[in-house]
């Protein structure tokens, strides 16, 4: 039944995952490439991150149906660690490469692509890293309001019949596969870190 219900789980973490990845990378190269939007997208980003699911999660059932809240649920807690890693990591470039790239008459689009990003990186793939996990667990979560099934509906319905074993067994899965994403992006990071320090 875990093995059943995870499989339910894991399609609608991964698309999450994957729309809050979009929509945190564009808004942070947004807000590098056009400075003017860079308060506007923080404004955004800090809305989004500080309201509580609980609130719009009404509205979102509403507009979307349940079956569709658990992805958004996930890619909202996706894209604020990947916004803010990548918005960091734009702004740690050393300044001599920059100060040539700025004398050789570089456009914003060339420094960001030949300079930015590169140096970026191990701060980006931290960001997915923290934003993988955080769509996981959140996605199991949205799943509370509706979703017909799913590792975060066993958990509920679990503890509302108060079977212990149940509720351990699928916690402690839920566990694992966060550490299994944290140890695989982790990888990524040290490989990221020695190929672009």
């Amino acid at each position: 039944m875990l093995l059943r219900s995870l499989w339910q789980t894991l399609p609608r973490a991964l698309e999450g995952f994957m729309w809050g990845a979009v929509i945190g990378l564009g808004l942070a190269l947004l807000q590098s490439l056009v400075p003017t939007a860079s308060a506007t997208a923080q404004r955004f980003a800090t809305v989004a991150h500080a309201v509580p699911v609980v609130v719009f999660a009404p509205i979102l059932i509403t507009m979307f149906g349940a079956v569709r809240v658990p992805v958004i649920v996930g890619a909202i807690a996706a894209f604020f660690p990947v916004f803010v890693a990548l918005s960091n990591g734009l702004l740690q470039v050393p300044e001599t490469p920059a100060a040539w790239f700025h004398t050789a008459g570089a456009s914003r689009l060339t420094l960001m692509m030949h300079l930015q990003m590169p140096a970026a990186a191990p701060s980006l793939l931290n960001g997915l890293r923290i934003g993988a996990i955080g769509a996981l667990l959140s996605e199991m979560f949205g799943e509370w309001f509706g979703t017909p099934g799913g590792l975060g509906v066993v958990l509920m319905n679990s503890w509302q019949e108060s079977n212990v074993t149940l509720l351990w067994a699928g916690t402690v899965l839920a566990t694992v596969l966060s550490l299994i994403v944290a140890a695989v992006f982790g990888a990524f990071v040290l490989m990221a870190g020695r190929r672009f320090k």
